[in-house]
């Protein structure tokens, strides 16, 4: 039994190699308890929903929701501020990740925030802050191909969440809403 359903195959699974990595995901929710929180299985539900998603700012935003729903909880003040220090030492590898994370999650923020206020947020997407993330990338298409790349660092942050709360979960170590966010998680995590 498939846990989520796919209607059609989307651009972003691209290979045979991601559908079983999609089937082993789901095969490994639907063994654990992980299910039985009801934010837990929302969160996931939306996450497997992005795949639907035609516009990348869409996308994008999804992926917001996500991330600040695992990591800030319910207090929504500073939400840019408490979305980056709570991700960055949670998937952070090493001090130089932590920061790269941290800064990275803190300046895109502000791409997410101009697609929910209406501003002209794809201006947003040429300011130096962001840019610098995306020196790669070939000035013919430049917004959209940015985009798209935001998009796909959201999600790899998402699928590296996913995966450790999973682990968590299912070696019953700790409950990830118990550690996720504030000094709480902190403390775990650096102690």
């Amino acid at each position: 039994m498939l846990l989520f359903h796919f209607t059609e195959i989307h651009s972003e699974i691209k290979s045979e190699k991601d559908v079983l990595k999609i089937i082993e995901i789901q095969k490994s929710i639907i063994e654990s308890d992980i299910m039985k929180n009801p934010k837990t299985k929302l969160l996931i539900n939306r996450y497997f929903q992005i795949f639907d998603r035609k516009s990348t700012q869409d996308k994008i935003l999804d992926e917001f929701i996500i991330l600040e729903s695992f990591y800030t909880g319910s207090n929504k003040s500073e939400i840019s501020f408490r979305l980056s220090l709570n991700i960055a030492p949670f998937l952070g590898k090493n001090k130089e990740n932590f920061e790269e994370i941290y800064q990275f999650i803190k300046d895109v923020y502000s791409i997410r925030s101009g697609i929910v206020h209406g501003d002209e947020w794809e201006s947003k997407l040429k300011k130096p802050n962001i840019k610098k993330y995306f020196s790669f990338i070939e000035d013919s298409d430049f917004i959209s191909n940015v985009a798209e790349t935001i998009f796909l660092r959201l999600k790899e942050y998402i699928d590296e969440t996913i995966l450790k709360i999973l682990n968590w979960e299912i070696e019953k170590e700790i409950s990830f809403f118990e550690k996720a966010t504030g000094l709480d998680f902190i403390n775990h995590r650096f102690h």
